[in-house]
């Protein structure tokens, strides 16, 4: 509307009406990078694909192919096939399509000199490390998973006994000081002593390796979408019926696809980790069965595309909410005994960021009424999905049938 700038509250548009304006736009940008003669070149000043608009039409397709996925279980569905199959076939196909920003580490190196050496604050959750490790109870292979390493490095901290993979687990302290916290740090103020896994960032093996003496000499970076999420997202939609093949099949071409493209992460700056075929056949065979029913393949692709995201965790929240995998009700991740945010009750997940509080204050009679401050989402207003995700989780110890995903 012409609403803007013009002093007047702005009415909200549905979600709904959001996505599938996305779904449009993504489509305009596809069509008009089909054709790019006489485009002006932007060249270094474009820090995710240098120029190559090639790889931006992957791109875009690649977003299609996500957001279609989004909204596949809601009455968006039939639209979002149609996108879904325009883009299947132009989107990325091969690791080096992998979309990201490399980050100036003359910028960042200070504070990750902070926090990694000083500070031994790059610790990982202990649910994800714990798939890693293949021991977790909802999904334990007996097998560490080959992209452990690269990933992060052990915990070097000799006094301790026990498995220096491990992660802390997640969320705030309920009484005290938890001892494991000076544990984490060795007693000291050295990140260098450690029980814990942390990122690797000390070598050029490492996925988070940076170097602040010199800017071209590092793999840290920001990462927005990649080959093997295609690879996932066509699995499920063969489950769905938008495409063709063999979903366990491809599921495994995407688990390969995000070691390689770790592969090739690396090796372009020095490094030399490359995860053999051996090691991935080790893994693969000792993965709990693909499944029978659809929503348990479904499980199986959703917990292997929620490792390959990483560490893109905006968009493995993101899974998380929409299929419910991995979940609290198969013991696959525990969720913190108790929040550091109000407005989620005990037990439960955050799924929405809250309405601003400017919002409440200058535009509260076009908010959605549940979300107003009277309203009945109000208390608890972020554990609250979009349209596109599960409802919302009430793991307070009664398992409720509503607990448990449905997606098919």
């Amino acid at each position: 509307g012409n609403y803007a700038g013009m002093g007047n509250t702005i009415p909200y548009n549905s979600q709904e009406e959001i996505y599938a304006d996305l779904l449009a736009r993504l489509k305009a940008d596809s069509d008009a990078l089909s054709n790019t003669d006489g485009q002006i070149g932007i060249d270094n000043y474009d820090m995710v694909y240098s120029n190559d608009f090639a790889k931006w039409r992957k791109l875009a397709n690649t977003l299609i192919m996500r957001l279609s996925m989004r909204v596949s279980g809601t009455s968006l569905a039939e639209t979002a096939k149609t996108y879904y199959q325009g883009a299947k076939d132009l989107a990325m196909s091969s690791a080096s399509d992998y979309a990201r920003i490399s980050c100036d580490s003359s910028v960042w190196g200070d504070y990750y000199d902070r926090t990694y050496y000083d500070w031994a604050n790059t610790i990982p959750e202990d649910c994800f490390m714990s798939v890693l490790n293949g021991t977790n109870k909802g999904y334990a292979t007996g097998v560490a998973d080959p992209r452990r390493a690269i990933w992060f490095e052990a915990g070097d901290l000799k006094s301790t006994t026990g498995n220096q993979w491990d992660g802390y687990p997640n969320g705030t302290i309920e009484n005290g000081t938890d001892a494991a916290v000076t544990k984490a740090h060795g007693g000291n103020n050295s990140g260098n002593s450690s029980s814990y896994a942390r990122l690797n960032c000390s070598t050029k093996e490492g996925f988070f390796f940076f170097d602040f003496h010199n800017s071209a000499n590092q793999n840290l970076s920001w990462c927005y979408a990649t080959y093997s999420e295609t690879l996932f997202l066509k699995a499920e939609a063969i489950l769905r019926g938008w495409d063709t093949g063999d979903a366990e099949s491809v599921w495994k071409q995407g688990i390969r696809a995000s070691m390689d493209e770790i592969a090739y992460f690396i090796t372009r700056s020095g490094g030399s980790t490359t995860i053999s075929s051996s090691a991935y056949n080790e893994y693969v065979n000792a993965l709990p069965a693909f499944g029978s029913s659809n929503e348990e393949k479904l499980r199986s692709i959703a917990i292997q595309k929620w490792i390959a995201l990483f560490p893109n965790s905006i968009e493995a929240w993101a899974e998380i909410r929409r299929t419910g995998y991995p979940g609290v009700y198969d013991g696959t991740v525990e969720l913190p005994m108790y929040n550091s945010g109000a407005q989620v009750e005990k037990g439960n997940i955050i799924q929405r960021m809250p309405y601003p509080e400017n919002e409440l204050q200058t535009n509260e009679a076009r908010m959605p009424e549940d979300f107003r401050s009277s309203g009945s989402k109000f208390k608890y207003r972020t554990q609250y999905g979009l349209f596109w995700s599960q409802a919302a989780l009430h793991h307070d110890g009664t398992l409720k049938a509503t607990d448990v995903p449905q997606n098919f």
